[in-house]
């Protein structure tokens, strides 16, 4: 491609969006919906509206025979074009001109979809004469007329629930989901969660493409990460440490491209 000894403008921001000019119920009808999976962490910052953000490894043509995209810029209608070496000196205007498409966000683009996938299981639940049985053993263990020490087996002789199947999530229990003690195993793995499971839907708000060490400080806060003195001593390390234990093959230090997606929750 072009040469040129001008640094480059590494801007990334998206193009104009045809779809601007189309009312809401013509983007509605255009929009898509896809999974995405969350990390039983991230799944309770979400939910407690900490994260807005998350950060996926750009796979699209971005590694070429081992050399790295010097540059990533917008196609002038949809998509993403990488350059290598020394690109054209207005990169990011000569690649919206230039090339019509290029390689599209996997996890759509702004107003698609996401259902959220993560660690979960199946359990039936209590019919109205299970409740009562339960009940009834609770209340004579509350009025002393079943010894402490035989409440485990009392318990132990109720029905299990034969009631209607529900999701039950790991997240909603911490590290004791999978304490050896808990009896909340088995736990189906994410990547297995149906649609009809998700609890968590989100909209993307914006795409664009960085490099992962790019990432701001206000950015590593709405990915999630909390400084609460134990889990890292700083922001930053926390979010290099969560990066690296999610991201093996794509670690920190190799600084890779990245799809950095913007979303909220929206109601189903």
């Amino acid at each position: 491609m072009t040469t040129s000894s001008k640094p480059p403008d590494r801007s990334t921001e998206a193009p104009a969006n045809p779809q601007q000019s189309l009312d809401g119920s013509q983007r509605a009808a255009q929009a898509a919906s896809r999974p995405i999976i969350f990390s039983g962490a991230i799944v309770r910052a979400i939910l407690e509206g900490r994260t807005t953000q998350t950060r996926r490894v750009c796979k699209e043509s971005i590694d070429m025979g081992g050399s790295m995209a010097f540059a990533v810029c917008p196609a002038a209608e949809s998509g993403w074009i990488a350059w290598f070496g020394q690109p054209h000196p207005n990169i990011t205007e000569f690649t919206k001109k230039a090339y019509q498409h290029g390689f599209a966000c996997p996890h759509g683009k702004p107003g698609d979809k996401l259902w959220v996938r993560e660690t979960w299981q199946t359990i039936r639940s209590l019919t109205v004469d299970e409740q009562l049985q339960q009940a009834t053993v609770l209340r004579e263990f509350f009025d002393g007329k079943v010894p402490a020490n035989e409440i485990v087996n009392k318990a132990k002789e109720l029905p299990l629930g034969t009631g209607e199947p529900k999701a039950l999530y790991a997240a909603d229990f911490g590290e004791w989901a999978y304490d050896v003690d808990s009896d909340l195993k088995p736990w189906r793995p994410s990547i297995f969660m149906p649609r009809s499971a998700s609890r968590i839907t989100l909209e993307i708000i914006s795409v664009r493409v960085e490099r992962l060490q790019e990432i701001s400080y206000e950015d590593e806060a709405a990915e999630g990460i909390v400084v609460d003195g134990t889990a890292c001593n700083d922001r930053h390390s926390g979010f290099i440490a969560l990066w690296n234990s999610i991201n093996g093959k794509h670690p920190w230090e190799l600084n890779p491209w990245v799809w950095v997606i913007e979303f909220r929750r929206v109601n189903a």
